[in-house]
C-alpha cells in the first residue's frame, strides 16, 4: 500500500577495510511487518548481490546484547568472527558465500 516495510545495503567491508570482504551494513524492518518473511528475503537479496558483486566472504556488525538481532544473523547463517570495536560494544559476525 505504498509504504516501506523494510530495507537493506550492502558494500565492501569498512571494517576492516578488504576489498575482497563484502558487508551487510544495515537491514531493517519496521516492527509492524516482524516475523513475516521480510528480513529473510531482504537477506537472500543481499546475499545474492554480494555474490554478484565477487564477495565470497561478508560481515556485518550488531550491538552486543541485542538478542533478536543476534538470532537472526545466527538462523541466517552468520557465526560470531571474535571482532569487536566500540569498546566492545559491537559485535561482527561473518559468513562465507562461496557456499551459496
Amino acid at each position: 500500500m505504498g509504504s516501506i516495510a523494510g530495507f537493506v545495503g550492502i558494500g565492501p567491508s569498512r571494517d576492516p577495510v578488504d576489498a575482497r570482504l563484502g558487508e551487510l551494513d544495515t537491514i531493517a524492518v519496521d516492527p509492524s511487518h516482524w516475523r513475516t518473511g521480510i528480513g529473510k528475503t531482504l537477506m537472500s537479496v543481499a546475499l545474492r548481490y554480494l555474490i554478484a558483486d565477487g564477495y565470497d566472504e561478508a560481515v556485518v556488525w550488531t550491538v552486543e546484547g541485542y538478542e533478536r538481532g543476534i538470532a537472526f544473523y545466527e538462523t541466517m547463517g552468520w557465526s560470531r568472527d571474535g571482532g569487536v570495536r566500540d569498546e566492545g560494544r559491537q559485535i561482527r559476525f561473518r559468513r562465507d558465500l562461496s557456499t551459496l
